[in-house]
């Protein structure tokens, strides 16, 4: 049931192989976990070690250690399944599509608002991120950062500090990744016309095209990443 364990923090990865258990259905509420002794044999691990783990899942209200003998799993709090869902390992590539998702589903938000407030003082920003993606890509610098620039532009012409602290949160995340999709043959001048169908949609006030240009936009970074083995 349970796979062995090699790691200097043994106690975090029976952890993250209960949290695992938990979110692929092997283990659900009201389960009892085997055994302390049976669980240290499975695992190779000491009995103390399962004990520390143990402890750790009850404090986060994922087990309850019960006066009548044994360990179950609990019915799940909000709390516990969002600790369940963070635990659980994910490759770099994973991670990057997750990012890619919740990116799209508040950009595309934030889009709307975009086209309704933009103003000349924001599409100054717009326009000054467009010119400085177009000089690192002339120099053959990295333009990671003049893409984060482009994407916190239009979110500045949401005129939402909410929306735009967001964006700007989620565009700082998994840069390394985002270098490497970029870096995809072709990819700069591609990424650079889509900024430019993306602003012109915005400042004509055409909230349809510019939906389309902005899932077009993560479409391309999407097909890009399903055919890097990473």
């Amino acid at each position: 049931m349970f796979a062995s364990v090699k790691t200097s923090r043994v106690s975090d990865e029976i952890v993250a192989q209960i949290y695992q258990m938990l979110m692929d259905g092997r283990l659900g509420p009201g389960d009892r976990l085997v055994p302390e002794v049976e669980m240290a044999e499975q695992m190779g691990v000491s009995r103390a070690s399962v004990r520390e783990a143990l402890s750790i899942l009850e404090s986060k209200g994922i087990v309850e250690r019960r006066k009548s003998g044994g360990t179950y799993i609990r019915r799940y709090s909000l709390q516990a399944t969002i600790d369940a869902l963070s635990a659980c390992p994910k490759s770099d590539k994973e991670m990057f599509s997750d990012f890619i998702e919740a990116r799209e589903l508040l950009e595309l938000s934030v889009l709307r608002l975009a086209v309704d407030r933009g103003d000349q003082r924001t599409y100054r920003l717009v326009e000054s991120a467009l010119k400085v993606m177009d000089e690192v890509i002339a120099k053959g610098a990295s333009a990671v950062e003049a893409d984060i620039l482009f994407h916190q532009a239009i979110a500045a012409c949401a005129q939402n500090t909410v929306l735009v602290n967001l964006v700007k949160t989620l565009n700082s995340m998994l840069q390394d990744m985002r270098e490497k999709t970029l870096a995809y043959p072709g990819r700069l001048l591609e990424c650079l016309e889509e900024h430019r169908n993306i602003y012109e949609a915005v400042r004509n006030r055409d909230l349809k095209r510019a939906r389309e240009e902005m899932i077009n936009h993560f479409n391309k970074v999407k097909d890009i990443l399903n055919t890097m083995s990473i």
